[in-house]
Parts: structure tokens; sequence; C-alpha cells
């Protein structure tokens, strides 16, 4: 939709802003309806050493509907290029589930359950605010849902196989960890990786603007202009995540003894490594 909006006209646009809400409640519901399935199949061979995953599984199952249609919908105001509008629902929402998951953590009694239970909330209002405003750019033309699926479709694979293959690779390092280590290991993985990603919000932001900023410049083939854009957004990114290679590379294992306490010093050589590897993927 963020692709082939500037080429729209108003009638267009609205048609297939309706056709991909349709879509993203679609997905969501066959992904909640997966996640309660998998509930069942793994409740019947889990053990009980540690948090019931066929307990968490329906809690997933309520989150991930709000969650991706609050995201869809940020990403349709972002793609017209209502940045303020879209921050202004949004800071509500992401206020509470702050608060929220800060309080129970400071008395000492966040969980899982209740911290998806406060990201589930927080998505539920900001995705109605938004939804709200937004009301008057939605079309919804039964006749042309599935023919608009199979035109995003078009493009749609190719990004579904680039976070899939992501997810599968970056999923995958946990995994080999524990292979052929032992959980502790896993640990002081997880512990770097989180210091080191400490920016992402800072890449996801920036990609949720640059990207609408890019397709409409490139309205009309302007070559020119697309590059441009490229070259600011690649500053706005390199002078941040460099600072920020360098100040981890140097101050890291204090950082990791202030946030984890010292049972996790001693993994400089490790934080660097995973600062290096955020670099890359911030340059692609």
């Amino acid at each position: 939709f963020t692709i082939y909006l500037p080429r729209f006209d108003e009638t267009t646009r609205k048609g297939r802003q309706g056709s991909a809400l349709i879509h993203t409640i679609v997905l969501a519901g066959i992904t909640a309806l997966v996640a309660l399935l998998a509930a069942r199949v793994v409740g019947a061979h889990e053990t009980r050493s540690g948090p019931a995953m066929s307990a968490l599984l329906p809690m997933l199952a309520v989150v991930v509907v709000p969650l991706l249609l609050r995201g869809f919908i940020r990403n349709a105001m972002l793609a017209q290029l209502r940045v303020t509008a879209s921050a202004v629902a949004n800071i509500p929402g992401s206020l509470i589930q702050i608060l929220v998951i800060s309080w129970f953590f400071s008395g000492g009694r966040l969980t899982i359950q209740l911290a998806f239970a406060a990201i589930a909330i927080a998505s539920c209002v900001s995705a109605t605010i938004m939804l709200w405003c937004q009301r008057a750019q939605f079309m919804v033309i039964g006749s042309r849902v599935w023919s608009d699926l199979r035109q995003h479709w078009i493009i749609g694979k190719w990004l579904m196989l680039n976070v899939l293959g992501f997810i599968g690779v970056s999923q995958a390092y946990p995994w080999l960890i524990l292979y052929f280590r032992d959980s502790k290991a896993v640990a002081s993985y997880g512990a770097c990786a989180a210091v080191a990603g400490i920016l992402g919000p800072l890449l996801a932001g920036t990609n949720a603007y640059a990207l609408p900023r890019m397709t409409h410049g490139y309205k009309g083939r302007n070559s020119k202009n697309l590059r441009r854009l490229l070259r600011l957004s690649m500053l706005a990114l390199g002078i941040p995540f460099g600072l920020w290679f360098i100040a981890g590379s140097v101050f890291g294992e204090p950082l990791m003894a202030l946030i984890y306490s010292h049972r996790y010093s001693g993994y400089g050589i490790l934080l660097t490594l995973l600062l290096a590897r955020s670099e890359e993927h911030t340059s692609e």
C-alpha cells in the first residue's frame, strides 16, 4: 500500500486502503487461530519447569489482532505523510503501555501475561484513535478485496520472504548457542543483544518515515530526488549508530554491569561483535 499509494487517485486510494484493512484483519485472525491451535498441541507435550507455553500462546492470540491493526493504520497514515497525526494518535497508547508495565515491574509483579495484556490494551487504544481519525479514508469494496490482494502480493511476497528470512537467521543464534553451550550462554547473548539494540527504535522509526518519503519522492520516476532522500536517511542513521558503536565498544561492559548486575561483566567482545552486526543491518 505504501509503495503503490503515490500512483493512486483519491477514490482508488480509499478503496485500496479499505481492502488492505480487511487483509490485515484476516491475517491477524489467522495468526491468532494458529496460536490457539499451537497452544493445544504444545500443552499436551510441554514440561512444567518454567512458564507454560500453552498459557502464553492464547495471550499472544489476544495481542496479535490489535497489534497488527495498530501497525497497519499507523503505516497507512505515514504512507500519506501524516506524520504528526500518526505520532499524536500513538502517544496515548504508548504512555499507557510504558506506565502499566513500569508500575507492575516496580512492584515486582510483572509477568509475561501482564506484559502481553498491557501491549494489547495500549494497541487497542491507539488503533481505535487512529481508526476513528482515518474513518473517512477507508472504503471497503467487496468485489475488489481479492483483486487488490493479488496486486499487493506482487511486492508483498518479497517483503514477506525478507522478514521471514531475517527472523529465521536472528532466532537461530539462541538455539545454536543452547545446543553447543548452555542456557547461561544464551542469557549472556540475550543481554548483550538487548544492549546492542538500544537504538533499534530509532532505526524502526526512521524506516517508517523514510519509506513513504521515498515512494512519494520517486513519483514520476524522479530518481534524483530518490537518491537525495536515500543519502539523507543514511546520514540520519549513520551518525547516531556510528557514535553508539564507539560508545558501546568503550563503555559497554560498565553499562552491562549497571543494567544486568556484575554477573554479566566480561562480555565486552561479544557486545562489540553484536554492535558491529547492528551496524551492518543499519547499512542494509
